[in-house]
């Protein structure tokens, strides 16, 4: 069956590059999309300023760099792995606002109470950090297969994480809050040929915006006959810029309040 764009899902973390074959009989004049979802994925990335974990794949789709990572348990010192900087709710802040690690203390061997004991914490982290790590070597096998198949000039990219992660912070474990950690997922979209590759934007997005986003850089319109959506684009200067459209009957029309990156 012919298609006239490739629209590729990492669910899991062994999918193998051979996947993307499929991609090379896309029409080139309309990219092909990449689409990775990895779960419990906060920010602890490097390109997102994180100095300990390693992710130099995860760092190609923001900066196009060309390092791999092979990732075992010993690619981190655990002695160079830091805890959270509190165990314990702010001040002021309402029982309800945490809970007691309950999924955590489901599982075998983790020790009774809370918080978490600081060499157990550790060694948590560190299964997290390993954990990410490995995610981005996978992401490197699906990175060279784009290349090898001469597609990666042609192919949208989007990595993205479904919630934050909790990992002792305020004495918190998994998800199941409303604080920033346990809700802030990262968000990486690379364009063929985008001018301000590399460049970080501040401004609020949410994953609703994801797929009009990619409907624009592939020339369709979303099906649906009336939806609010965020385009990234770049302005003449080469800065990322947000600009908020509204979908009635199939035509786009950009609403009056554009929101630049500054």
């Amino acid at each position: 069956m012919k298609t006239s764009r490739a629209i590729l899902y990492l669910t899991s973390l062994l999918l193998a590059p051979a996947a993307l074959l499929s991609a090379a009989q896309g029409n080139p004049a309309r990219p092909n999309v990449l689409f990775i979802a990895v779960d419990d994925l906060r920010p602890e990335i490097s390109c997102y300023g994180n100095p300990v974990v390693k992710t130099p794949n995860i760092d190609r789709i923001a900066a196009r760099g060309t390092t791999s990572c092979h990732v075992y348990w010993d690619l981190y010192d655990p002695d160079k792995i830091p805890l959270p900087a509190t165990d314990h709710l702010p001040d002021g802040a309402p029982v309800f606002a945490g809970h007691n690690n309950g999924e955590l203390h489901s599982y075998a061997n983790v020790p009774a109470g809370n918080p978490i004991p600081a060499a157990f914490a550790r060694t948590l982290r560190h299964g997290y950090y390993t954990c990410v790590s490995y995610t981005d070597a996978q992401v490197g096998r699906l990175l060279g297969a784009l290349e090898k198949e001469g597609l990666a000039d042609n192919t949208v990219i989007v990595f993205w994480g479904d919630h934050g992660w909790q990992l002792g912070d305020h004495g918190l474990w998994h998800k199941h809050t409303n604080f920033e950690l346990a809700t802030r997922a990262p968000l990486l979209i690379s364009l063929p040929g985008q001018k301000a590759a590399g460049q970080r934007c501040d401004a609020v997005v949410e994953f609703v915006d994801i797929y009009p986003t990619l409907a624009m850089a592939n020339q369709a319109d979303p099906e649906a006959a009336k939806a609010r959506f965020t385009r990234w684009d770049t302005d003449k200067d080469g800065f990322l810029s947000r600009d908020e459209f509204i979908f009635e009957g199939g035509k786009a029309k950009e609403t009056p309040n554009r929101e630049p990156n500054k």
